[in-house]
Formats: C-alpha cells, structure tokens, sequence
C-alpha cells in the first residue's frame, strides 16, 4: 500500500484505527470494538482516486463529509447517513439548497392530517423542488397542504386551486390574480385593451403565468376549483361566505354580490377573506358556474303575455292541458293530463303500443336484427328471433331414442303462413360386421313425430363406416290460428367422402302433410331416431337450428 491512503491503505489515520480497534473473543464469536470515548475519527483531505478492485472511504475536505470511491468508478459517492432518527413514517429526501455542492439529506415527516393524503411534488413556494404531503388543515412545518393539487402563484409561497393550463393569446394576453376567458385564440384577459367578448361567457381566475404584468406568450393556469386569488374592485367588510361576480367597474377585477346575483349570472365564486380592498387581491372558493333558476311562479312572452301561472285563472280547469289562443293568452284544452300517454323512462328504440305499453327495443342487451312479430287483436307485438339455434356437445346415440339437444320455437307470435324450417346435420358410424340401418323423424309443436320417419336406410352390411355424415330439413308451415299445419321433408346420408348418398321422404310427405302444431305457446323442437341401431353403430348430433318466418 501507498502512504497516501487514510483510511483503508496503511499511513498515519490508518494505524491511529488500528491502534483504536481491538478484537475480542466472546462464546459464539468474532465482535470487532472501537474506542468509545472519541469515535471514528480521520482528517479531512483531498479526493482520493480509486483502485480497481479496492473501495476507498475518506474524509473529503472540500465537501466537508465523508466520501468513498468504489472500483475506481469515475465519480466518487457522498456518504448517507439515516436523517429520520425516530420518526415513524419519514421519509429522508436531498434538501432543496446544496451545501458545499451537495445537496444535504433531511426528512420528510409523517403528515399529523391523517392517511389517504398524496405525495406531491413541490409547489415552488418556500421550499422549491421539495416532495410535499397533500391534504390536512394548510401550510406548516410538515410541508402540508389544504388540498390535494396546487397550483403556482407568482410571488406567493402557496396556491391552493385546482387549475387547467390554456395558451395565452399572443395578441391580448392576461394578467395574473385577474379573469380571463377562453377564445380560439387562447385565453384572454377581460382587462385587456384586446378582449373580444362582451358579456355572457364564462370568467376564470388566472393563478399563475410565467411572469408578473401582461403575459403574451406562455400557458395561463385558469382556476377550476379549490382556493384561489382575485383582485378586489371595492373595499368591502363582512364578506364571507358572499358570491363573487365578474366587476363592471373595474374589467378583470372580481366585485361581491352583496345580494344575490340574478339568474344567467356567472358566478365566480364565494369569498374567503374576510374584507377586500380596491385594488388588492382576496381569496375567493373557486366553483364557476351560472346562477341557476329559482322558484318559477309563471311565464310570460316579450309582449308581457301570460303563458303558464301555477294557479289557474278562471275558465281554466286544473289538471287540464293548457293551450292558447288567437291573441296568445293560455286557455283550455279539455284535455286532462292524466289522460295523456306518457312513458316511464323509455329506452332508445322503445315501440309504444296502442294500449299504451311499452315493447323493449331488444330480446337482450347487445342483441339486434330481430324482426318485430305482432301477436294478434290488443297483444302486445315483441321483437323474436328469426334464426334459433343451438350447438350440440356430445351429443351421441347408441340406440333408438332422443337427441338431448334441443330448440325453443316462441309462442303467442305465429300466424297462418308463418313457415318454420328446422334443419339438423351429424355423423355416423357403423361395426365391421352386422346390418345397420338408420331413420329419422322430427318433434315439434307438441306432435311427436310432425316429420315421421318413413322406412330405414341399410347403412351398410357386414362393413365399417366412420364419419359418414347424414342431413335432415323438416319444413312446418302454419294454415290458421287452429294450431293446424302442412309438414314436409326429407332425411339422406352418404359416406364420408360423399359417395352412397341415400334419402328418405318423411312419411307425412306422401299423404295429406297435416299436422297439428301449438301456436298460443313455446314449443319445443327435437330429433329422434327411431330405427334400431346395432352393437357399435352410432349416430351423432353436431349442428341444429330454426329459422322462423313470422
């Protein structure tokens, strides 16, 4: 080592270390001790450049702290130390002011306005550059604020509003503690000499611009709401709690309404401050808005002709429709409002019907496309669907029986010449030996079989099939509202290649085709196959829907 090293390399602070140290043997182990009475002590002295593969601590004399280097890296590192000592919940954080180019650690403590408060970011005031705690009762030495979000106010340690930054239009300009409006421009201040509104536009306070005086260039942060500066056009007293109004006195200044402001009055906001004084500024609730209406006791024309009162004159009955007349004055209608058809809320796509009830403008939210289906003489019409369908799963016979997959036709909605088409698709297979055979028929309408099954199809003798596919269509058409109708159809197969296609006519097909089919309920649709099947044959349900023609 070179002689030049104080602390880790053998000199002069380094021996007076050693000498100071000692090791001592307890039962479980090793503890290295040092000298209580003077501490850990080395002189102040120059940076010291590191060594590749060596860390290096020294007392640096032109930071006045101790600094190390480690692995030769090309900046040295300033020692921390722990600021927060006992305070539950501080955070420690680089002050706002360097001493000797470093910027020292202090704390942040625990905030006594309760939790939930934000981290913010500093607000330029006392303590610039500094994280600061949102929330609790105003500024102290905890560096917390009334509100949550502040803005900047030129000259002032705090501002306490909530504010939307707009550019300044390069032309007119605005004034900081004034009001200014919104053009397309940008924002305008009202006291400008270039302002272009004359009345009946929103006003905000201005809390901060880039500099003091007219600002031409630059954002202008309008209050939106929370706490904010304006300057004063009078001097008044006992003014808490009263509205503050754009003045007409004194343009860009803030005026209290000593009474209240009349409705279509922008309202600027409350008073805070307790006096004003003309040409000074106070602080002002923001929460801009226009003055709403009050109790309304009758309404008049320009002409000062009565149109509505809340009384009715003589010749009027109360409860009544109000019409006019010929020289515009309010007479009878003779129709009592409650006789007027009115709806509850609708929504959009709502259909009123004659006898005054409403009809949803879907089956179910997010649905669309269904064709509206009357019901008959004083029934309620109801959207329905026109394509029904239903995606099997697993759906596997092994013997004769019923497919568990099925579909629900609406009742209350057919008519005569309402068509339903029912159609279903499956594969089949069979053993390498017996004779499969396979038909069909279709339930519906409360009749077993409305699309009967005529005779079997061989499928195949003493051969394997797999995958080959069948196919059916059973057409019901309604004839009257007696639940009467004509059925029609056909059921096929083939091999899974499309060879050895088979069909077979539904058995009500070669006669008359009437049938019986429930119109005044839901009704469910069903397949069945009705032939025997063999040991090993199959049959399977992959696709089946409706389509109802209303």
């Amino acid at each position: 080592m070179t002689d030049r090293s104080r602390v880790i390399r053998r000199g002069p602070a380094l021996t007076a270390l050693l000498a100071m140290l000692s090791l001592s043997y307890l039962r479980t182990g090793m503890v290295l001790s040092a000298q209580t009475t003077s501490g850990f002590n080395a002189s102040e002295g120059s940076h010291i450049s590191g060594t590749a593969n060596f860390d290096t601590l020294w007392a640096d004399s032109t930071r006045h702290r101790w600094m190390m280097n480690n692995n030769a890296a090309s900046s040295d590192i300033p020692v921390s130390s722990w600021v927060c000592q006992l305070s539950p919940g501080c955070i420690p954080f680089s002050a706002s002011s360097a001493t000797y180019t470093i910027y020292p650690e202090t704390q942040l403590t625990f905030p006594t306005g309760g939790p939930g408060l934000p981290l913010l970011s500093g607000n330029g005031g006392t303590n610039p550059g500094v994280p600061q705690w949102g929330g609790g009762t105003g500024l102290n030495a905890n560096q917390t604020f009334a509100l949550d979000l502040q803005t900047l106010v030129t000259g002032s340690c705090c501002a306490l509003a909530l504010a939307t930054e707009v550019a300044n239009d390069t032309s007119v300009g605005t004034y900081v503690n004034q009001l200014a409006a919104i053009a397309s421009t940008g924002a305008q201040g009202v006291g400008t000499s270039g302002f272009s509104f004359s009345s009946f536009v929103p006003y905000y306070i201005v809390v901060y611009e880039p500099s003091s005086g007219l600002n031409k260039s630059g954002n202008a942060q309008l209050a939106l709401d929370g706490q904010a500066l304006c300057t004063m056009d009078s001097t008044l007293s006992s003014t808490q709690g009263l509205y503050v109004v754009a003045s007409s006195t004194t343009k860009g200044d803030c005026a209290v309404s000593t009474s209240a402001p009349s409705f279509g009055t922008w309202i600027i906001g409350t008073m805070i401050s307790s006096s004003t004084s003309v040409g000074n500024t106070s602080w002002v609730l923001v929460h801009p808005s226009y003055r709403a209406f009050g109790g309304i006791t009758g309404l008049s024309n320009a002409n000062g002709t009565s149109l509505a009162t809340t009384t009715a004159p003589s010749g009027l009955t109360s409860g009544d429709l109000a019409s006019w007349d010929s020289n515009k004055n309010a007479t009878d209608s003779n129709i009592a409002a409650a006789n007027v058809l009115t709806l509850n809320a609708p929504a959009t796509g709502t259909i009123l019907s004659g006898n005054g009830t409403q009809t949803p403008n879907a089956i179910a939210t997010g649905t669309y496309g269904f064709p509206l289906a009357s019901a008959g003489s004083s029934a309620q019409p109801s959207y329905q669907r026109q394509l029904i369908t239903s995606i099997p799963s697993s759906d596997t016979l092994t013997a004769a029986g019923t497919f568990a997959t099925t579909l629900s036709i609406p009742g209350g909605v057919l008519a005569a010449g309402s068509v339903i088409e029912i159609r279903a698709h499956g594969v089949y297979s069979t053993p390498s030996s017996g004779t499969a055979v396979f038909a069909l028929q279709i339930n519906a309408g409360g009749t077993s079989g409305i699309c009967p099954a005529s005779s079997n199809i061989t499928l195949s003798t003493s051969s394997s099939i797999s995958n080959g596919y069948w196919d059916t269509a059973c057409t019901i058409q309604i004839t009257n509202a007696a639940n009467s109708a004509i059925a029609w159809g056909q059921y096929d197969v083939a091999l899974a290649g499309g060879s050895s296609a088979q069909f077979r006519m539904f058995n009500n097909a070669t006669s008359t085709g009437v049938v019986t089919y429930t119109t005044g309920s839901a009704q469910t649709v069903s397949l069945q196959e009705t032939a025997t099947l063999i040991s090993g044959q199959s049959v399977t349900l992959q696709a089946l829907y409706a389509k109802v023609i209303y």
